[in-house]
């Protein structure tokens, strides 16, 4: 019985051994063939431009290709199921941003579970929205803002790019955290948003700081705050809504790369090391602020915990929202 004991421990710790063996020579060999990422959206947009802007760096650093791949369709879902069924072994990522998070609400029979079935691999960027109104209403703070909207319950109109969008959200989460009445005016994208704001057939907006930026510069709308905990470097005087007066409201349009989920260890610390390292460079962070893109790099952790945070934040105001897909 000792033997038998003994040679089953001896087998144990050659597995161990075995399988830590393969995790270091995984890790030493990687990368030696083409590493792919892919963009879950068109060709345009913030995703797609910092997975174009990593990529030749790490081509460069790893001397094998990366390569950007376009997997476009049901709002990012068929890219991110793509990645979920590819192959746990670091060469097939995907450069994800805070709308999957809000996918998991909007469409309740994905393929694919985004916290189960991914690894973050550490935020690299964001793109803090900045809430405005046209410059014809007499608001230039969030409590004025507040108290308007009391005062006059239903008869402020605010504008969004869509049904669902962040730009939707933030407002409604601002709604919900200071129990105001306002009507929803959706468009089908940002710019006609924009431009009826600044008319004032609607009269607020949440939108990109970067998008935001010049009208505000130009007077023709009123930065009130950033929906980010932080401020943003497009817009540094506009205060965040913590500073502002209202504390805990927080919702960011963040980027980061994610891999499947079963993808070993000791390879994601390398791909987070390479990505960290190549974002904290001055041209590509002077390239990130050019495109109105702030730096936001986190641990791999807590990728992880940002991402589980909003999908249950998002949950829950869609749910209170009663939006789905087919609602868009």
């Amino acid at each position: 019985m000792n033997i038998r004991r003994f040679m089953t421990v001896g087998r144990c710790f050659v597995a161990v051994i075995a399988a830590l063996t393969g995790s270091v020579a995984a890790a030493q060999s990687y990368p030696n063939r083409p590493v792919k990422i892919v963009v879950p959206y068109p060709p345009t947009g913030t995703s797609d431009f910092l997975a174009r802007l990593v990529a030749p760096k790490l081509s460069t650093n790893w001397g094998v290709p990366v390569v950007v791949e376009n997997r476009p369709g049901a709002s990012g879902n068929i890219g991110m199921e793509v990645v979920a069924k590819s192959p746990a072994d670091g060469y097939t990522l995907v450069m994800t941003n805070s709308a999957v998070a809000i996918n998991v609400g909007l469409f309740p029979k994905l393929g694919f579970n985004v916290i189960q079935d991914f690894q973050p691999l550490g935020l690299i960027g964001s793109t803090p929205m900045v809430v405005t109104v046209t410059a014809s209403l007499p608001i230039d703070t969030v409590a004025g803002l507040t108290a308007y909207a009391k005062q006059n319950p239903g008869r402020l109109a605010y504008g969004s790019c869509g049904i669902g969008t962040p730009q939707h959200l933030a407002i409604e989460l601002y709604r919900s955290m200071t129990g105001t009445e306002m009507l929803h005016v959706p468009y089908s994208g940002c710019a006609p948003a924009v431009t009826d704001t600044i008319s004032g057939q609607v009269q607020l907006l949440a939108t990109t700081a970067s998008q935001a930026a010049q009208h505000v510069q130009s007077g023709a709308l009123r930065a009130l705050a950033v929906t980010a905990a932080h401020r943003s470097l497009t817009l540094p005087s506009a205060p965040t809504f913590a500073e502002a007066g209202l504390a805990g409201y927080d919702l960011d349009i963040w980027f980061g790369l994610m891999a499947p989920a079963k993808t070993q260890t000791v390879i994601l610390e390398q791909i987070y090391r390479e990505v960290r390292s190549i974002v904290q460079s001055k041209p590509i962070a002077e390239r990130m602020r050019i495109a109105g893109v702030d730096e936001l790099l986190t641990t791999r952790d807590v990728h992880a915990m940002i991402l589980k945070q909003d999908v249950e934040k998002y949950l829950r105001l869609i749910r209170r929202l009663d939006l789905a897909a087919d609602s868009r």
